[in-house]
Order: C-alpha cells, then sequence, then structure tokens
C-alpha cells in the first residue's frame, strides 16, 4: 500500500489506485512463483545497483551539505531516539525472515548480521544526506523526503532529472520484497498444511493483500498513523514467536 500511495501521489495521479495495486501485485506474485532463486537473482542485480546509488548520491550532493544543519551536535534527544528505534524496528526485524526461509546448513548468524548491519548503515547514510541538504524542518513535513532530495540533484543539461532513474531503480526492489513476504508466508503454510502446495497459494495470498491494503488503509495518514502500532505486532511475530519456537523446537544435543 505505501509502494502504491507513493505511486499515485508521486509519479501517476491521474492513475486509479486499483489499477497500480494490481499491477504491482501481479509483479510480485510472478517474482514469487519462480521461488527463492528468482528472488535472490532479482535482489543481486537491483539491490547491488541501489546500493551503489546510495552512495553515488554523496559524490553528487556533497556540494550542498551544510553541517550547521546537525547544529546543536552535542545534544542527544534520548526520548526522539527512543521514539525512532520504536518506529524502526519493525523494518529492521524483518531480516528474520531468511532464517524461516533458507536451510539449516546455509543459514548462519554471521551473514545474517553482516546484511542487517549494511541495511541499517544505508538507511543511515540516505537519512543522513537528506539531512545535509533539506534539513529537519523541511524532512518532518514531507512524506518522502528521500525522493526529494533526488528531485534537487541536476547531473548535467540532458539528465535534469534524476529521480526518475532512481525510482525506476527503487521500485523493482521494493516489489522483490513484496515477493520474498509472499512467499514466506506461502512456504509457511504449506509447512504447516499436510499435502499443500505452496506454490499454489502464493495467488491467493496476493489477492487477498491486495483486498486488505484497501480494507485496512484508506489515505496516506491512516498508514503513517499505523507505523505506531505496528512495532507491537513485530514484537510478538519477529521476536516472541521466534524465541519461543526456538526453545521448544532447540536439539537436545
Amino acid at each position: 500500500r505505501l509502494l502504491v500511495n507513493f505511486s499515485h501521489i508521486v509519479l501517476l495521479p491521474k492513475t486509479p489506485l486499483a489499477v497500480l495495486n494490481i499491477l504491482i501485485i501481479l509483479s510480485a506474485v510472478l517474482l514469487a512463483y519462480g521461488g527463492i532463486e528468482i528472488l535472490a537473482r532479482s535482489t543481486e542485480i537491483y539491490g547491488v545497483i541501489l546500493i551503489s546509488v546510495v552512495f553515488f548520491l554523496c559524490v553528487i550532493v556533497f556540494r550542498e551539505f551544510d553541517v550547521k544543519l546537525l547544529r546543536p551536535i552535542t545534544e542527544f534527544d534520548m526520548p526522539g531516539i527512543g521514539m525512532g528505534s520504536w518506529l524502526m524496528l519493525p523494518y529492521i526485524g524483518e531480516c528474520i525472515a531468511m532464517a524461516f526461509i533458507t536451510k539449516q546448513p546455509s543459514m548462519r548468524i554471521k551473514p545474517g548480521l553482516l546484511g542487517l548491519l549494511l541495511g541499517g548503515g544505508l538507511l543511515t547514510i540516505l537519512a543522513l544526506q537528506t539531512l545535509l541538504v533539506l534539513g529537519v524542518p523541511v524532512m518532518s513535513r514531507m512524506l518522502y523526503p528521500s525522493y526529494e532530495l533526488a528531485r534537487q540533484i541536476q547531473v548535467t543539461d540532458f539528465l535534469d532529472r534524476f529521480d526518475l532513474p532512481m525510482v525506476g531503480l527503487w521500485m523493482p526492489v521494493m516489489i522483490t520484497k513484496i515477493g520474498y513476504s509472499l512467499y514466506l508466508v506461502s512456504l509457511g503454510l504449506k509447512r504447516i498444511v499436510p499435502g499443500g502446495s505452496g506454490q499454489r497459494l502464493i495467488a491467493p495470498i496476493g489477492l487477498l493483500s491486495l483486498a486488505c491494503s484497501f480494507w485496512f488503509f484508506e489515505n496516506a495518514v491512516q498508514l503513517m498513523n499505523f507505523n505506531w502500532s505496528w512495532p507491537i505486532i513485530a514484537i510478538v511475530f519477529q521476536l516472541l514467536l521466534p524465541l519461543v519456537m526456538y526453545l521448544l523446537l532447540k536439539p537436545r544435543h
């Protein structure tokens, strides 16, 4: 629903929401149908390019950095840090899904932690760039401050809008992320239901998510308000439930 809302506001304001939602969920369903190998290859292609773009932005917008926007540097707003940590918890916690997708011999803690640190570091770098260019007053009043940062970039007279190529790379990554979620849910239902087919469940689960995205959220304001209550749900499914499963299913040796 977030991806549809962004596409409707920024890219295609005259296109109906239902059409955008159907196109996005259809792309994610087709990706999930290919299995974990197709999802991993899509991540290798678009993920690496998007990571390169984040560092490329540092070089382009370096002249626009204003260190004054970081002042006071020595002041730490602990309530604000705690609030930001609470909002980021469910997004970072989704990394635990990889432990349920991959098999035990191929899943190790060290690569998972490295991937988590890489993702968190990239988000921090992107947020720091946006802060140094736009400042807190602008960031706090916009739904998509990172996109506004990309709109400020003019590389050459030919490429006067860098935001469109960046969105063209970011969109497949987000669709791939939705594909991972569909694959994970279908795989979990396959393990729970005896004799079930995980691949047959992907399309119905995708259609159900399509319906629920309209049913639960009418506009972007409801999406942003949901960020306050979502961590409570995430703690149960991303922390407590996996911990209980680990303690119950852990081999005795």
